[in-house]
This record gives structure tokens, C-alpha cells and sequence, in this order.
């Protein structure tokens, strides 16, 4: 059984004064200008004093991403206030306060601190932040930067291990808002919308913890079966019918992509089928969702060099992020039906690998020269996507660890979004504006499609390294043809090296959270018909 985290409990409390089991309150303060001091309500006036002086110093200005913890004096009920910088007051945004509130979990983590109250700040009108968004960025600020994964982690080392979070209370007062100041109370009026908020952050926080486990959990662990496995255990939590299609149904449906790109490991591949239709809600036309699932690739016969191999591991992060978005809308209670399906395979080069020149045969019926075996993903999808076309899609969404081309184009900025439905496009960008996943549109030209053609096969799987990434993506297209179609390239950051308050060092979960972010979003929108 793959075992996954508990995440923290994040609740919401009103009540007008702090509670004295609170070990910390974290105030996040906009930056003062020269006109406006740097206060904070609901703090006594030593503390107030306190925060001035060292704004008069310059130690503390409110600056984006300052942090300042102070100790209370013995006699508050408040032990420490960490206050947190969020910038300019007039350049609130929903990704600056989820970072606030991940800057400020690093922080108390750091200080051994695994439980403590987030006082809601009010923003200025001028952000057009409502209070479902406010309260769903800090929720999952605390989510994302509370992420821990300890699966093989048994104390053995030395060192205090590193603590984790507990309880988070998003606390909103009822009390008057201090004129000007953004960390005044919440309205009454307005509990609805951050209890509305804050149960959609979760739901984007929890599917980034399960996708970044699955992600995490190694190459000899998390098989194609394992991963088979966990997608059915969820789908049976979540009231959703699966389907593991193995290698025998694999070969009656014909899908030589799939069946080659696994032929060299031991371990077979599978197609994976969870079908969420709510009772009540059309089957008609559903929405189907592919993530590619490579759960390690070597590169198979065209063998990937050795530096940073083990990052292969999160290959799999576009079913990861399928998975976990698909559970967060079954939970969400989301009232579409939604087809998910994952082309779960290892590629590795033994002895019955394919092989360079190779020449196969797709569940469409086209042939495929491979010309590279580190190119297999596109092999795989093609055969999904083929698969997709029985159930008369609404529109089909692909997620997927594509082209390292990715992250030569956006470093690790944004990611790559291809497309024949406009409208989903433009809502895809959308979700993945407020998620803090960006996505740029990318161009899908014949000039592209014909560097595909090859002189022995119907296609060739590669075209050199120049324009890799929209090349990969017109091989996509020639099998979604005639479907309302998106393509997410999420290669350049499923991984990540850097320190990012949102972003543990590893995998990331990439695509789960514009994914879950889209999927949440529907129940607000008309669809095309």
C-alpha cells in the first residue's frame, strides 16, 4: 500500500478575542507609506510601540516577504506575534498573500512551532480580493509550504527532527476595522464567503499533498501496479468506478505505444480508468482528463545521462496532478461527470526495449518511427487519447512532464499550454493565474506538424531539438484531432532546486493546483455544449 501524509487541520474561528492556546498569532502587515504608519490592531500598545520603533529603524517596513517574531511580555495571553510583510497595500494579490501565509509557516516551523492563529487581514477595495479568495490563498499558503514528506524518514540520523504542522486557526475577528489599517476585523456578513474559501484551499492544499507524495515515492516503490493501486483506493474513497486495464486488454485495444514504451521492465504497463458521474448529473459528453504516469524513466535504450536521473522519479507528476485534481472535485462534489485516464508505464532498457527505428503501431492504427526512446511519453498519450475518443468528449485535457525544451523556453516562470478550444483555454489561464501556476499559450502550426513526417511510418516521434516543445505538441494534436483539446507541458516544473516559499525542494506537484483550481472553478461556469 503507498502511504501518503496526514495533511494539518485548518479551521476558522470568530471569536473576538485571541484564545490563550494559541502559542503564536501571525499578524501580515502592508508596507507603510510615507503618509501611513505602521500599525497593527488587536495588539497592546507595548507591542504596538515595539513595531513602530523598529519601523522607524528600517528593520521591519512591511516590505513583501519580511518577517520579524517577537516574544510577548509574561503577562499577554499571546506568547509570540510573528508579523509578516506583504508590500504596497495597493498591490495586493491573491498569490502575495498565499505566499505571505507560506513565508510565515516556514518561519514558525523553523521556530518549532506547529500550531498557531492567522489573524485575517481586511484589503483595501482597490485589490478586488474577496473574502472566499483571501481566505482560500492563506489557506493554501499554510498547505503548500507545510508540505513534509517522511515515508522513509526513521530517525535514525542525528538532529532534532523537523517539526510539522498541526492545527492553523484562520482567525477573524468581529471587531471594528482600524481605519486604514489592513489587519482590522473581518464583517459578520462576510463568515460565509471565508468558510466557502477556506474549504476550496483545502481541497487545492490536500491534492498538492497527495500528488507530491506519489511523486516522491521512489521508482522501486511506486510501480505502474503500485500506482494502479493507490488510483483505485482513492477512487474507491472518493465514490468514483476504476477500471485497470492490463497488458492483455492492452493488447486487445491494440496500443503499441503503451505496450512498447513498457516492454523493456519488469514491471507491466496499464491504463487506468476513473469515471466520476454524480447521481443525477448527464453521462453525456464528459470532460476527460490523461495524465501521463511514468513512474521512472531511464530513457529506455536512448538512455538519459546519469546527472539528476533520480528526478525521473516525478515523471509521473502529470497522473499525479490528474489524480488528486479529480479527487479534490469528487469531494468538492462538483456536478459534472469527469473521465480520468493514466497511461502508467516504466521505461527502461532491457532486453525487450524498443529500439531506435523502431516502427509501431497505435491504438488509432497510424505508425510511428521512434527515432529516440527518451521520447516516450507522446507514445503513451497517443494511445490515451485514442482511448478518450469512446466516451465523446466535452473537451479533452492532457497534463503532462513533456519536453525538457519546457524549461529552456520558461525556466521554471510558467507553463506551456497548447489548445483547439479557446473558450477552456481562457479558462485554463484563468485558473492558472489565481493558482500562482501560470500558463502561456503556445502556437500550434503545420509548420510544426510537418517536421513529424517520416519516410518509412506514417510519423516519427522527434524532429531534432529545434522547436522540440511545439513539435512534441503537434504529435499530440494528429491523435486529439477533432476533439475540443488542451495540452499542458509541465516538465520545467515538476521539480524544483530553489528555495520558494510555496515549494518544497524536490517534487513539486506541478499542474494540480491549476488543474484542481479549473476543475473547482466549473461548478461557477456554463460549458460549451
Amino acid at each position: 500500500m503507498i502511504t501518503t501524509g496526514t495533511p494539518p487541520l485548518i479551521r476558522l474561528d470568530r471569536s473576538p478575542a485571541p484564545s490563550a492556546s494559541w502559542p503564536a498569532i501571525v499578524t501580515l502587515l502592508a508596507e507603510a507609506g510615507p503618509d501611513t504608519a505602521l500599525t497593527a490592531a488587536g495588539l497592546d500598545d507595548r507591542v504596538q510601540r515595539k513595531l513602530a520603533a523598529l519601523a522607524a529603524d528600517g528593520e521591519f517596513t512591511g516590505a513583501a516577504g519580511q518577517v520579524l517574531l517577537l516574544h510577548a511580555d509574561t503577562e499577554s495571553a499571546i506568547q509570540r506575534i510573528l508579523f509578516v510583510g506583504l508590500g504596497p497595500r495597493s498591490g495586493l494579490t491573491v498569490d502575495g498573500l498565499r505566499r505571505a501565509s507560506a513565508t510565515a509557516t516556514r518561519r514558525l516551523l523553523d521556530a518549532g512551532i506547529g500550531t498557531w492563529a492567522l489573524r485575517v487581514p481586511i484589503v483595501p477595495d482597490q485589490a478586488a480580493l474577496d473574502a472566499a479568495s483571501l481566505a482560500q490563498a492563506l489557506a493554501e499558503g499554510v498547505l503548500l509550504a507545510g508540505y513534509r514528506f517522511t515515508a522513509y524518514t526513521t530517525g535514525a540520523t542525528a538532529g532534532r527532527p523537523p517539526c510539522r504542522v498541526d492545527t492553523v486557526t484562520l482567525w477573524a475577528p468581529d471587531a471594528p476595522p482600524v481605519d486604514g489599517d489592513l489587519t482590522g476585523a473581518v464583517p459578520g456578513d462576510t463568515g460565509t464567503a471565508l468558510a466557502r474559501g477556506l474549504q476550496r484551499g483545502t481541497l487545492v492544499g490536500e491534492a498538492v499533498w497527495l500528488a507530491r507524495d506519489l511523486c516522491n515515492h521512489p521508482g522501486n516503490v511506486l510501480t505502474p501496479e503500485r500506482f494502479a493501486e493507490a488510483a483505485c483506493t482513492v477512487a474507491r474513497e472518493a465514490g468514483l468506478q476504476a477500471e485497470v486495464i492490463d497488458v492483455d486488454g492492452l493488447q486487445r485495444l491494440e496500443m503499441g505505444g503503451l505496450l512498447a514504451v513498457g516492454a523493456g521492465s519488469r514491471q507491466p504497463p496499464r491504463l487506468v480508468v476513473l469515471d466520476y458521474c454524480p447521481a443525477g448529473v448527464s453521462p453525456e459528453r464528459p470532460l476527460v482528463l490523461i495524465g501521463k504516469t511514468v513512474t521512472f524513466d531511464s530513457g529506455g535504450i536512448s538512455l538519459k545521462v546519469a546527472l539528476d536521473m533520480e528526478q525521473m522519479k516525478a515523471d509521473m507528476t502529470g497522473g499525479a496532478a490528474v489524480l488528486a485534481a479529480l479527487r479534490a472535485a469528487a469531494r468538492s462534489g462538483l456536478r459534472r461527470r469527469i473521465v480520468a485516464l493514466f497511461a502508467v508505464v516504466e521505461n527502461m532498457p532491457g532486453g525487450a526495449a524498443m529500439r531506435p527505428g523502431d516502427i509501431l503501431r497505435m491504438a488509432s492504427g497510424t505508425t510511428v518511427e521512434v527515432l529516440n526512446t527518451d521520447a516516450e511519453g507522446r507514445l503513451i498519450l497517443a494511445d490515451a487519447l485514442c482511448h478518450a475518443r469512446r466516451y465523446e468528449p466535452e473537451c479533452v485535457i492532457d497534463v503532462a512532464t513533456l519536453t525538457g525544451a519546457s524549461a529552456i523556453v520558461f525556466g521554471d516562470a510558467f507553463n506551456a499550454l497548447f489548445a483547439t478550444a479557446p473558450d477552456y483555454a481562457r479558462r485554463m489561464q484563468a485558473a492558472g493565474a489565481f493558482s500562482g501556476e501560470r500558463l502561456w499559450p503556445m502556437p500550434l502550426d503545420e509548420a510544426y506538424a510537418t517536421q513529424l513526417r517520416s519516410d518509412v511510418a506514417d510519423l516519427r516521434n522527434v524532429a531534432g531539438q529545434k522547436g522540440a516543445m511545439p513539435i512534441a505538441a503537434a504529435f499530440l494534436q494528429h491523435f486529439a484531432a477533432g476533439m475540443p483539446w488542451l495540452h499542458l507541458d509541465i516538465y520545467n516544473t515538476c521539480w524544483n532546486s530553489t528555495d520558494h516559499p510555496c515549494l518544497p525542494k524536490g517534487a513539486t506537484g506541478s499542474g494540480t493546483r491549476v488543474l484542481t483550481q479549473f476543475l473547482l472553478d466549473l461548478e461557477f461556469m456554463t460549458l460549451l455544449p
